[in-house]
């Protein structure tokens, strides 16, 4: 795992930006390998404070930003000419100074993601994750030798990306946005289109075709694999848990007598009272008060002095719970009536007693039932420890399981063949059998016997009775597996010449929902569909759907890889936004603003950061980089 080695700052500004964490990956370590256009060229492009950006790192940071903006209009490619007059050059300036600031800002709070949360976002970043979304250590390495990085350089960058993540929402990497760079960004997010689809897997179609013996044989024999059955272990199951010692334990009357003597009051359950109760500080008070109490006035009486509901009903309470001196006088009171005040070492107190639960006394019979229950499950793992120590003595003496078991006058029982993960052949898994104790029975012999392995409250002991080692299930078992497996293979085979032919109908007019009923395929329309669906099924293809021309002359087919499905689309409608918007709706960096005003950090910090910092770019290397891409189309 990463070595990480610095401490997140105490300070309370730190403890908000951590609250939410999250991270690109991609945007922060770019899409693309260095930019070697200006190696020659390497001088100083951009001052902020003590940091210098060579002309190199910006060009390829221009680069960076010119794919990434490439990608979100599906593709297009943008030529280097193309970004400048965008306004490009500018944002990446922007970008850089901001990236700056918000370093120089971190360092005056003391801001550093904890070591915690750099290891939680590698393990479950999806650029670390095998197919199973599992956390793939190669796939972490491949991706550092990929980059050219160290794990401790990672964690670094990590560290302060994480801790920043917020600000980059606060402060925002952008001063301004060009407005032609913007108005692309709006019409692309915001056009719409109405889409119909027909999704088709290869187990929709029909096979009419039937596999001969032969057929049947030599898919057993090609798919010998898909037939392979796991090891089995017939074993014997000696179970070593408390409840199994109680038959060996005696327990004496006596002290079951002696027990139930000093411990029957604390079975009983003591008499509660419903109370109510007004606290005065002087008797005057709680006599003026007392003549005007009922029963039916109490709590509001109460609620009028400014005493809480709370601190008015007490609900049942038991006579040990109260004060000494409100014990005798509460306890006295019949049900529904008020006491008179009573004083206390706090004050006077009037009570209401609203109801009375009587005293339960238990059962001798039960509370002796209870105690000797209690006495066995003590005495039973005293008796599991010796139990325990004796059967490793006689399997070290050389007894069978069998024999040790029934001299220990303990029952074994027989399980049937089962695999590593305790599942016998009719696919039941057998609960007992805890993966530590299964992972030593598949490591010995034939009439070997495990140690002693934990299990809950005990343990268990096995001994191997017998072994059926891997091999190929018979062709009969699994003959409808093969046929199965035949028309599948049959299915995958057509799958591609149904699909274009299906194509091919409906750019002739054939309507796609009445070719998903006759196949009971899935049929799928969706009206005013974003770039930004939630639909999974367009999510995967919002690219090309967005690409695709209107109407189902135009109709396309998306092949899903290995001849997993298809979907044939058909785009009805596009609805393209408005693009005479005013200044203010297309500009991103105010929008984000609004957003997050109301946190901690805002524009006038951002702006005293950067006149201290005095970021100036040095206009002859940021005019080179324009000379040279000016010409590249």
């Amino acid at each position: 795992m990463i070595i990480f080695f610095n401490k997140l700052g105490n300070s309370w500004i730190a403890k908000i930006i951590l609250g939410s964490l999250a991270l690109s990956m991609m945007a922060f370590w770019g899409l693309g390998g260095l930019t070697n256009l200006f190696t020659a060229y390497n001088n100083d492009a951009l001052i902020v404070g003590k940091t210098v950006i060579s002309t190199q790192q910006l060009a390829q940071a221009f680069d960076e930003e010119r794919k990434n903006l490439s990608k979100q209009i599906g593709g297009q490619y943008i030529s280097p000419k193309k970004a400048l007059e965008l306004g490009l050059l500018e944002k990446v300036i922007q970008n850089e100074v901001a990236r700056e600031v918000k370093f120089q800002i971190k360092e005056d709070l003391g801001l550093m993601a904890s070591e915690k949360a750099v290891q939680k976002y590698v393990e479950t970043s999806p650029f670390f994750q095998d197919a199973l979304g599992k956390f793939d250590k190669n796939i972490f390495l491949a991706f550092l030798n990929q980059r050219g990085i160290s794990e401790t350089m990672l964690a670094y960058q990590l560290k302060e990306e994480l801790a920043y993540n917020h600000l980059r929402e606060t402060i925002n990497d952008l001063a301004y946005a060009p407005n032609e760079l913007n108005k692309l960004s709006f019409i692309y997010e915001n056009e719409t289109r109405d889409i119909e689809a027909l999704l088709i897997k290869p187990s929709d179609l029909k096979i009419s075709e039937q596999p001969t013996e032969e057929d049947l044989k030599n898919y057993y024999e090609g798919y010998a694999e898909n037939f392979a059955k796991p090891e089995y272990r017939k074993i014997k199951l000696l179970s070593l848990m408390p409840e199994t010692m109680h038959q060996f334990i005696q327990v004496d009357e006596n002290e079951v007598n002696r027990l139930y003597e000093a411990e029957k009051d604390s079975y009983n359950k003591p008499e509660e009272r419903e109370l109510l109760q007004i606290f005065f500080k002087t008797k005057e008070d709680a006599d003026k008060a007392h003549k005007e109490l009922t029963a039916q006035n109490f709590e509001e009486k109460a609620l009028a002095l400014g005493q809480t509901k709370e601190a008015t009903n007490f609900g049942f309470t038991p006579k040990n719970q109260l004060m000494e001196e409100l014990q005798e006088p509460v306890f006295k009171a019949s049900k529904e009536t008020i006491t008179d005040p009573i004083q206390s070492q706090t004050g006077w107190h009037i009570f209401y007693v609203k109801d009375i639960k009587p005293a339960e006394i238990a059962d001798e019979a039960t509370v002796k039932a209870d105690i000797r229950k209690g006495i066995v499950v003590n005495q039973a793992y005293d008796k599991l420890t010796e139990i325990s120590r004796q059967a490793e003595d006689l399997l070290g003496s050389g007894k069978t399981l069998s024999q040790t078991a029934q001299e220990l006058k303990l029952s074994v029982n027989d399980i049937e063949f089962t695999d590593i993960a305790g599942i016998n052949k009719k696919g039941e898994k057998n609960q007992t059998l805890s993966p530590e104790l299964m992972q030593e029975v598949f490591t010995l012999n034939k009439g070997d016997v495990t140690s002693l392995v934990e299990y809950k409250n005990g343990f268990l002991l096995a001994e191997i009775v017998e072994v059926e080692p891997v091999g190929t299930k018979p062709f009969d078992e699994v003959k409808e597996e093969i046929v199965a497996l035949f028309v599948s293979e049959k299915q995958k085979e057509k799958f591609e010449t149904v699909a274009n032919e299906l194509l091919q109908k409906v750019q002739n007019g054939a309507s796609l929902e009445e070719m998903a009923k006759s196949m009971n395929a899935q049929f799928i329309k969706e009206d005013k569909l974003l770039r930004t669906t939630d639909n999974p099924t367009f999510k995967i293809l919002v690219n090309a759907l967005f690409a695709q021309e209107k109407g189902a002359q135009n109709a396309v087919i998306t092949m899903a890889p290995n001849n997993m499905g298809a979907i044939i689309s058909v785009v009805h409608n596009i609805y393209q936004p408005d693009s005479n918007v005013t200044s203010d709706k297309l500009n991103i960096a105010k929008i984000k603003e609004e957003q997050f005003n109301a946190l901690v950090l805002n524009d006038s910090l951002y702006e005293d950061y950067m006149q201290e910092l005095n970021a100036r770019p040095v206009e002859k290397s940021i005019n080179r980089i324009r000379e040279l891409y000016q010409g590249q189309e």
